[in-house]
């Protein structure tokens, strides 16, 4: 069981580490970005599903 935590954990910091780069990456005022940046911080799995519902746009 502990093995599935671990590797879930992982595919966890991948994803928030992927959602950080796009954020820092992206053409939105620094405002946005920080607040986006700070949320991915705090609370990476709830941050992570935020960003993935509220943040990408396509261009």
């Amino acid at each position: 069981m502990a093995d599935y935590l671990g590797i879930a954990f992982i595919g966890l910091v991948a994803l928030n580490m992927w959602a950080l780069i796009d954020v820092l990456r992206s053409g939105r005022a620094w405002t946005s970005r920080l607040v986006w940046a700070a949320i991915l911080i705090c609370l990476p799995g709830i941050g992570f599903v935020g960003w993935f519902l509220a943040g990408p746009r396509a261009a």
